[in-house]
Parts: C-alpha cells; sequence; structure tokens
C-alpha cells in the first residue's frame, strides 16, 4: 500500500473544505434570491402596509430616543 505525502493530504483536505464554502455560499444566494422575489412578488397592499408599520416602528424609537435591540435569528424568523 502506498503512502500518500502528508502535504498532498492537507491539500487534499483545504480543497474539500473550500468546496464546501462554495457550496454553501451558492446556497446561500439561492436562498436570498429566491426571498427577493417572493417579496417582489407580493401584493402592493401587503407591501404598503409593512413599510407602515416599520415607520411607525421607527418613529417610536425615535421619539423615545431608544436604540433598537439586535435581530436575533428567532425574530428574524418570526
Amino acid at each position: 500500500m502506498a503512502r500518500r505525502h502528508p502535504l498532498v493530504m492537507i491539500q487534499c483536505t483545504c480543497l474539500i473544505r473550500y468546496l464546501v464554502q462554495f457550496a454553501y455560499l451558492l446556497l446561500l444566494g439561492f436562498v436570498e434570491t429566491s426571498r427577493v422575489l417572493v417579496r417582489c412578488l407580493r401584493p402592493r397592499a401587503a407591501r404598503a402596509a409593512e413599510h407602515l408599520f416599520l415607520r411607525t416602528q421607527l418613529a417610536l424609537y425615535q421619539e423615545q430616543k431608544v436604540n433598537p435591540r439586535r435581530a436575533t435569528h428567532a425574530t428574524r424568523l418570526a
């Protein structure tokens, strides 16, 4: 049985890691693109209602001089 050089093994594992990262980035790009398309295809009234809600929320934060909390994964999902 032939032994491989340790450097070759390191290069192979690096290549595999880069391929996995690339596949992950492609998947994320696909998911984000689909989200944008879904949001663009929503009815105009729904988009207007969302903007109104966000503007009201922003005005409330500015009026109370409160810094908004950072969004968690749970709030993003909701």
